[in-house]
């Protein structure tokens, strides 16, 4: 992929949801509460009106990293577009960062 690849298919459904707000309002108060309640479903078909207007308007990749991911990759198989996709995992009540042992002195 070259430089101005695109990224984050997702987020068509979206649009328009949070103009002129601050990056941590756009994520916090108006994305993630939304992207939490996508289904599977949801999700294929934001990426395909995504990779839709991807191609439509000259693109021939992206890269993305969602929920989902299988979801994604299915609409970029279904449309022909290239994707490098990576699956999203948050969780506030999960595991505690792993740290790295001490090195030996």
């Amino acid at each position: 992929m070259s430089e101005g690849t695109p990224s984050a298919a997702l987020g068509v459904l979206m649009r328009g949801a949070a103009e002129d707000v601050s990056v941590e309002a756009w994520f916090n108060e108006r994305v993630w509460p939304m992207e939490v309640n996508l289904t599977a479903d949801d999700v294929r078909l934001d990426a395909e009106l995504a990779c839709a207007e991807m191609l439509l308007s000259g693109g021939t990749a992206f890269a993305d990293h969602c929920f989902h991911a299988e979801r994604i990759a299915e609409a970029a198989v279904a449309t022909g577009i290239r994707a490098d996709i990576a699956p999203t995992y948050f969780s506030s009540s999960g595991r505690k960062p792993w740290s790295a042992p001490p090195r030996p002195p």
